[in-house]
């Protein structure tokens, strides 16, 4: 019999988007539910129980028995140095590609379609209200109506219909940028529910957690890694199954046959009919369990099918920046409109003529000053921030030298650090974005922290905006901008589906709580904070609240207009909002960025008291925003893109212009006249050694990364290192790689054994602990084999920190080991085209490798490696300098050393390696007689001028022999006031120097 409908919740009815099923009839009372007969379909029959894991998917190690293939031997062949086996796996592999074998590795696993066909139903739509939902009508009420607030752009087609169907991409142009971009997120959204589809889960139970509230627990395999992408507050289906005695769905045999209950539109007897949308409460990525709140649920079997859409508040809320920020850069009635003229017809030279002539270079002269007059009222101050162009730049004309005369709030900040937070506060560049180049363990974090103090004691700006795409890149800025600021002065702005324990303590003060959730303060009193951090969709709060620049202004102009209707408001007005500061900019699509920027955006046509300043850090060589669309254009990053502009691509102190890390670039009067730099490359890292940094400084960063960490020599005295005994080594591995069963990923049964072996090598030596150590590899499978062989004897290693490649950016680990995984060439084009793996994936790569401080392991097969020109540098890097560890395998070890010299011979030897190669042959001083070395920078003469001149500034003692020990910290630079005659020696020292001019 059909369940009741509960009485609880709200109810609707919808039909799947694109269901071929039947109409949508109420529940009744079903036939009796009869056996399969002969001619129902083998997928039908219930999956045997040992070939069910407790997920409802097959297991991964059942499958039937291919023709051809091999069973697991105890074949073994032996790695230098370990006992570590090849299993026949390599060998029946080697022999499966060698024959040609063929099957599709992609397959989505099987799933019968009396479950999946549950899935297509029309179904009741039983609601669960949240009650983490800001009321922003409420809210907006509280202080304003609607009618001194302007109104907001319309947006483009909703997210269910296509802006351009069958045509090809819009091209990205400041006249077609809403069209461009209402088109990606119609491609992403699609391709991300096609990617959610691939995580359904089919006849899963449910557990109770809290029946009195309602609450309930959920499995979810791949959680962990975001494998789907699960947040706080999003909602999920469940449709519940009526089962069998065999546990199948109820009757769907029959259902589905022939003549069946389908065929004429009957309700399907499989499930309840009824889908709960369930909220998601909690989330525990450890053991990949989600709490979810279900109002109304009738329990009958606790089995259910889960489906996970697209969460419709996500694409509101960019496709609503994407509108505003439009709007702002081609308002209506920008510039009067033109005269209308007839065709164009030869005309006398009479007074008559001559007349119209005088009179229509006049319009024209009066259509330019207000052109110009509109300009200069901020009508198109967004368009200079996506679109920016030398124009907008200021002109420098002459060099001026003058110390920095800024007390610092951190007095460790070095030179390329103190001259960008010099830079933005003089705000002398122009009206475009400033950008802070930061490659990994170089402090851009650190210097957005004191740009963002220095704006408030030192210019203009009172309220400032700082922005992450994460929230816990939101809370790093938030925890040090806490320590210089009161809970007065700081707010954390958190989203009210945030939970209570994902908030760092020490952060809970600065956050405003309403009826235990987190929620946005009022109005008068969120005015008063001096800076808001949060995170860029978050920043969507604000906007819906209608506290951006542009509704403060309408808001107070029009109460003004409205009280005082013969008294119209004098002079300029000061925006509310001063400065953007964004980190992580890369990390973050174009239209999450415009979120914040709307915020901050002046009103049109309003003279101001100055310009609203927008600043980004980030480093667009690693890995850029997760999409699922795989499209280069929702793919790159409005920083990325910003960076590929002949305005700062062209410059010539940009980083593709400037010479290796032996001489920092500097400004000499022949290139002046020059466009003042808006942007700043930060160059010095704190974070590894020498050697890890030499391959990607040279392939990413033009070899302009000086290393300055200390302390990063701890581990060369393993005796696992090779050649030159530097703390990199690559490990050949020859065994092939695997994929499990039912397309659940790709997994190397002998690289995971010699990744834990290895741990377990340095974890001998005493000199690490297990939270110094991580193992990384691409492929999700390959994550969860390291995970389930390193708790095994002889491991049993607990604290090892396993993941992805995309869990640790922004990380950093004193021991890195990566796994590479991929062993066969032909699966090449395929991962590019999913975008997995590590090879011919540069930001990939470049990720992997610079989280390492102190010790770099590579495990990987180099014939396949060599398939990228990247990884061929690398893998030469190691070959020059012996930083190889051979295996012996079926070919022997003569063949390998004869590769590894060819490869010697290949790529270019990046400045790094060169210097540490004079190191070790010509002294510490790297025998290039220019005063420094690698990994503590030495002293040059005269450097103590500057020193002495930051430590007055900050008040504070600095000692001049010490280095500093923050990854992201800064030793300290020197200052070279002077003339001309300074530049080589500048140049021979690596020594930058302060450059500020005075304009004409």
């Amino acid at each position: 019999m059909a369940s009741k409908p509960p009485r609880s919740g709200n109810f609707k009815f919808v039909i799947p988007k694109g269901s071929k099923s039947i109409p949508i009839v109420a529940p009744g009372p079903t036939k009796p539910e009869l056996a399969p007969t002969p001619a129902v379909a083998a997928d039908l029959l219930p999956t045997p129980p040992s070939s069910r894991d407790g997920i409802g998917r097959r297991k991964k190690n059942h499958a039937p028995k291919i023709s051809g293939t091999h069973d697991t031997a105890s074949e073994t062949l032996p790695i230098n140095g370990s006992s570590t086996p090849i299993s026949s796996v390599a060998i029946s592999s080697a022999k499966k590609e060698r024959d040609g074998f063929e099957f599709d590795v992609y397959a989505k696993p099987f799933v019968p379609q009396t479950l999946t066909v549950i899935n297509d139903q029309p179904a009741i739509v039983i609601e669960t209200e949240s009650n983490r939902v800001i009321d922003f009508h409420a809210y907006v009420r509280t202080f304003a109506g609607s009618a001194f607030l302007p109104a907001r752009p319309p947006r483009g087609l909703d997210e269910t219909s296509p802006s351009r169907p069958g045509e090809t991409p819009i091209p990205l142009r400041k006249t077609s940028y809403q069209a461009c971009f209402e088109d990606l997120l119609y491609t992403e959204a699609q391709a991300k529910q096609r990617e959610n589809e691939n995580y359904a889960l089919y006849k899963v139970p449910i557990a109770v957690v809290d029946a009195l509230h309602g609450v309930f627990q959920l499995y979810v395999p791949g959680l962990r890694e975001d494998t789907p992408m699960i947040e706080m507050g999003d909602h999920i289906q469940l449709r519940q199954l009526r089962l069998d005695s065999l546990g199948n769905p109820a009757a769907m045999g029959l259902w589905l046959a022939p003549g069946g209950g389908a065929s004429r539109s009957l309700p399907c007897p499989g499930w309840t009919g009824y889908e709960y949308n369930a909220l998601v409460v909690s989330i525990n990525r450890a053991q990949e369990m989600l709490f979810l709140e279900i109002q109304g649920l009738v329990p009958e079997s606790m089995i259910f099918n889960v489906i996970f859409r697209v969460q419709p508040h996500r694409i509101k809320a960019l496709r609503t920046s994407i509108a505003m920020a439009d709007a702002y850069m081609f308002p209506p009635n920008m510039f009067p409109p033109r005269m209308t003229t007839g065709p164009s017809v030869p005309r006398d030279l009479t007074l008559a003529t001559v007349t119209a002539d005088r009179s229509e270079s006049r319009q024209a002269e009066k259509r330019k000053a207000e052109s110009e007059r509109q300009s200069n009222l901020n009508l198109i101050w967004v368009r200079k921030m996506l679109f920016p162009d030398e124009s907008h730049t200021v002109l420098q004309k002459m060099l001026h030298s003058i110390p920095f005369r800024r007390r610092m709030f951190d007095a460790k900040l070095n030179f390329e650090q103190l001259k960008t937070v010099d830079s933005v506060c003089r705000n002398e560049y122009g009206t475009l974005p400033f950008l802070i180049s930061g490659p990994p363990g170089t402090g851009k974090t650190k210097t957005l922290v004191e740009t963002a103090l220095q704006l408030l004691t030192t210019t203009k700006v009172k309220h400032i905006l700082v922005c992450a795409p994460s929230d816990p890149a939101a809370d790093t800025l938030a925890l040090r901008l806490s320590e210089h600021l009161k809970p007065h002065e700081l707010l954390r702005l958190n989203g009210p589906s945030r939970s209570f324990p994902e908030v760092p303590g020490p952060l809970m003060p600065f956050s405003h709580i309403e009826e235990d959730r987190f929620y946005i303060p009022p109005m008068p009193t969120l005015l008063k904070y001096e800076i808001v951090v949060t995170t860029c969709r978050d920043a969507a709060i604000l906007v819906s609240g209608r506290v951006t620049n542009h509704d403060l202004h309408s808001l107070g102009t029009g109460l003004h207009s409205a009280l005082h209707p013969d008294r119209p408001a004098e002079g300029a007005w000061e925006p509310h909002w001063g400065a953007l500061l964004m980190d992580e900019a890369a990390q973050a699509i174009e239209p999450e960025a415009l979120i914040p920027l709307t915020v901050i955006a002046p009103p049109p046509a309003t003279e101001l008291t100055f310009d609203p300043q927008f600043v980004m850090a980030g480093d667009q060589k690693q890995l850029g925003p997760r999409t699922s669309s795989k499209s280069a254009a929702i793919e790159t990053s409005l920083f990325e893109r910003l960076f590929t502009l002949p305005v700062f691509s062209k410059h010539p102190l940009a980083r593709s212009n400037t010479k290796s890390c032996t001489s920092i670039p500097v400004l000499t009067k022949a290139m002046l006249p020059i466009a003042r730099p808006s942007f700043t490359n930060l160059t010095r890292n704190y974070r590894s050694h020498p050697s890890i940094l030499a391959t990607p400084s040279s392939l990413f960063y033009h070899d302009t990364l000086i290393p300055e960490a200390t302390d990063t020599d701890s581990l060369l005295s393993w005796n696992g290192w090779r050649g030159r005994k530097w703390p990199v080594l690559f490990a050949y591995n020859s065994c092939l790689d695997e994929v499990e069963q039912d397309g659940g990923g790709w997994y190397n049964t002998l690289e995971a054994r010699m990744a834990c072996d290895y741990a377990l090598e340095l974890l001998k030596t005493g000199m690490v602990l297990q939270q110094d150590i991580c193992i990384m590899s691409p492929f999700n499978a390959q994550v969860r084999r390291l995970r389930a062989l390193i708790r095994q004897p002889p491991y049993q290693l607990w604290d090892v920190n396993i993941g992805p490649a995309e869990a640790f950016q922004g990380l950093e680990s004193r021991v890195v080991i990566l796994c590479t995984t991929r062993a066969r060439r032909r699966f090449l084009p395929s991962d590019v085209s999913r975008a997995l793996g590590l090879i011919n994936m540069p930001k990939r790569m470049n990720v992997a490798l610079t989280r390492a401080k102190h010790g770099l392991i590579v495990i990987g097969n180099p014939e396949v490696l060599a398939e990228d020109e990247n990884w061929t540098a690398f893998l030469a890097f190691c070959a020059r300098n012996g930083l190889w560890q051979y295996q012996v395998d079926i070919r022997g070890l003569e063949a390998q050393q004869s590769w590894v010299d060819e490869l010697k011979t290949k790529g270019t030897i990046g400045e790094l390696e060169k210097q540490l190669v004079r190191r070790e042959e010509g002294g510490e001083d790297g025998g290039d007689g220019g005063g420094r070395v690698l990994g503590a920078r030495a002293r040059a003469e005269g450097e103590e001028m500057y020193d002495d001149d930051a430590a007055e500034m900050a008040g504070d003692a600095v000692d001049h022999e010490q280095n500093e020990e923050d990854e992201e910290g800064g030793g300290e630079e020197s200052e070279v006031a002077g003339d001309d005659r300074d530049d080589d020696i500048e140049r021979e020292l690596g020594i930058d120097r302060i450059l500020h001019e005075d304009d004409d």
